[in-house]
């Protein structure tokens, strides 16, 4: 009978361990996705404030002109 609940035990472990390595993983996978999403959106929040900027330069060359029409973040 002691080598029956061994082998349960042995098969507890390797299942918990499995299932402990498949939310892992799950979990590292989500996180990337985030971090890519949030990414994405920082490029899309800094284009968009690139899209603000106006430059104007005299004919002469001597003056220049900027202007910035973006929202402060």
């Amino acid at each position: 009978m002691t080598d029956l609940w061994d082998a349960l035990s042995a098969v507890g472990t390797c299942a918990a361990t499995v299932v402990a390595v498949a939310i892992a993983t799950f979990d590292s996978r989500r996180n990337r996705r985030k971090e890519s999403e949030q990414r994405l959106e920082d490029t899309d929040r800094e284009k968009e404030k690139a899209r603000t900027v106006i430059a104007e330069v005299d004919h002469d060359l001597t003056k220049a002109h900027v202007s910035n029409f973006g929202v402060p973040f």
